[in-house]
């Protein structure tokens, strides 16, 4: 079975789970970038991260992130601190494991299908998933 969700879906289930605007991109078939605009005093700094996908199975997704600015850790860091600890640990060389049973309103959802790739095309992300 295969799902489809736009960029702006994502986006706006982003914007109603954390009440924060981000911008969804394609990349590549495994790579999304998400742009987010910070207000710094005065002005306003757009901070771009990229969420590679590396690993996908039943109750997981890894993804590497990265940015091309240097205080995208930092920012990083702190949206982690934000979120539930048992939704996702932090590894070496930026790896993030994302534990989808964990997410709210995701558990019992997880209890009928399996999760078994992402890809992302110019309109958005394709999942694939098995029933149990």
């Amino acid at each position: 079975m295969k799902a489809e969700l736009s960029y702006q879906e994502i986006e706006k289930l982003i914007r109603d789970k954390a009440d924060k605007n981000v911008r969804v991109s394609y990349e590549n078939s495994k790579t999304i970038k998400v742009s987010y605009d910070i207000d710094m005093f005065f002005t306003s700094k757009t901070v771009e991260v990229y969420l590679d996908v590396r690993q996908v199975n039943s109750t997981s997704i890894k993804l590497r992130y990265y940015s091309y600015g240097f205080a995208v850790e930092t920012i990083v860091s702190g949206i982690l601190n934000m979120m539930d600890s048992d939704i996702y640990s932090k590894g070496d060389d930026n790896m993030l494991t994302i534990y989808l049973k964990n997410i709210d309103g995701l558990e019992s959802a997880f209890k009928t299908i399996s999760l078994s790739d992402i890809a992302f095309t110019n309109n958005g992300a394709s999942v694939v998933m098995q029933i149990k």
